[in-house]
């Protein structure tokens, strides 16, 4: 209910961000602009039971974190939240062919959790984790998995978007450690 609560929230502030980005993407094409089809879970393990829910993004390809993310994923990503069909928090949304390849031990575990915009993997290890930073950030997800935890990451996860904000060009913080 908190992601439900939060997500309204944050799209009563800003949906004006959110219209003028789904502007910005028909414009520029428009062929960004869509749905993504992934499992619901909590989910049983046998693939015929697994229903499917489709969340709205703005860039299909997949965008790196930071605003670009925040605008073209997190934003239109909320109305999924507002329909229940996802959370705040959580692990990994993927397809119903993504999750049957993925190694028996890790679909137990990943069947068992929620999906969620903001992952632990995005805020432990970044745009691209390793197959191997994956597995452990969603097997720890899953064994810890709480409503603090969650407002652990969502804290975290903003302050990685307002510490990545673009800098002035000449600015001595400009390189990331």
């Amino acid at each position: 209910m908190l992601s439900i609560v939060l997500a309204a929230s944050l799209l009563l502030i800003l949906w004006p961000l959110l219209v003028l980005t789904w502007l910005y993407g028909v414009i520029t094409g428009g062929e960004s602009v869509g749905n993504v089809r992934v499992v619901r879970l909590p989910a049983d393990d046998d693939p015929a039971s697994w229903k499917e829910v489709n969340i709205l993004t703005f860039d299909k390809k997949g965008v790196k974190r930071g605003i670009p993310d925040f605008f073209f994923r997190f934003l239109p990503g909320l109305i999924g939240v507002l329909k229940g069909d996802i959370f705040l928090v959580g692990a990994q949304p993927r397809s119903r062919e993504q999750v049957s390849t993925l190694p028996s031990d890790w679909r137990f575990l990943y069947l068992r959790t929620k999906v969620g915009l903001i992952t632990e993997a995005s805020v432990m290890f970044g745009d691209s984790p390793s197959e191997d930073e994956l597995y452990t950030a969603e097997a720890y997800y899953s064994a810890t998995e709480s409503m603090s935890h969650d407002l652990r990451l969502l804290g975290l996860w903003f302050w990685q978007l307002i510490v990545r904000l673009p800098r002035s060009a000449g600015d001595p913080g400009e390189a990331d450690p």
